[in-house]
């Protein structure tokens, strides 16, 4: 479930008696692109006032809107959850609306999965210019697996915590190639383990056709032309005199 959005103004019915009676509802927002509105008219002489009512206002893009009437207010009468709605209920159905909302944008007629949630997450970033790589990989690594298949409205606190429980004990991932097991590293859960920290080999340059492995040297040399205050350059002993870069690319003597 969502944690509630707090809101002094419209929590209680005594403080939304204390607001202007008008047509233009009193707006909080819950999430980027929906708001959850208020709205009370004004009664007059043979017309007395009614319950205000709980709106849904939804940003459908080129700064425009949708609004949509979600249900009654709890002013005078106790909240049924499905009629009349106290102001954290009106939260929930008006969530409720907007991802149903989304599901028909993207063609999805079913229930909404954690799978379907996350990838729309994604999405959301890389329309707003954000990178979602890192996440994406993790989300596949940790999420998917055990989470991916549960429909978003059956989550409970409960399932969250035993899933973080999990993570958290789970041994730490090795790099794997692509198609083949996931691999893991050691850890003995020591406080040495922990500050240990993971030495990842990486590929020296090419043995150049069978070639001695070149030395390191971050020295600038003359080979030719001047090479730029630590560039590292390589230098192969193996009788041969040749010089590469840090590339394994022969540089000109």
């Amino acid at each position: 479930m969502a944690r509630r959005t707090p809101d002094a103004r419209l929590e209680s019915r005594e403080s939304r008696g204390r607001l202007t009676s008008r047509g233009k509802p009193h707006y909080r927002l819950l999430e980027l692109g929906l708001h959850i509105g208020y709205r009370r008219l004004k009664g007059r002489k043979g017309r007395p006032a009614v319950a205000g009512t709980w709106v849904a206002r939804h940003y459908v893009g080129g700064r425009s809107y949708i609004v949509e009437k979600i249900g009654t207010a709890d002013d005078f009468s106790d909240a049924d959850g499905t009629i009349i709605l106290s102001f954290a209920q009106a939260q929930d159905k008006a969530r409720t609306r907007m991802v149903r909302r989304a599901q028909l944008a993207n063609g999805i007629a079913g229930p909404l999965t954690v799978r379907a949630a996350v990838e729309g997450y994604f999405e959301f970033l890389e329309v707003h210019g954000k990178s979602g790589v890192d996440a994406r990989h993790r989300a596949k690594a940790h999420i998917d697996p055990t989470l991916g298949d549960i429909e978003v409205a059956s989550l409970t606190t409960a399932m969250l915590a035993k899933w973080l429980a999990r993570l958290a004990k789970a041994l730490p991932r090795a790099r794997t190639k692509p198609g083949k097991p996931q691999q893991y590293r050691a850890f003995d859960g020591s406080e040495e383990a922990i500050r240990q920290p993971e030495v990842i080999s990486k590929p020296h340059v090419d043995d150049l056709a069978g070639r001695a492995q070149p030395r390191l040297s971050r020295r600038p040399r003359r080979v030719g032309r001047r090479l730029a205050q630590g560039q590292i350059v390589q230098k192969c002993r193996c009788g041969t005199g040749e010089i590469f870069d840090s590339r394994g690319s022969a540089v000109a003597r």
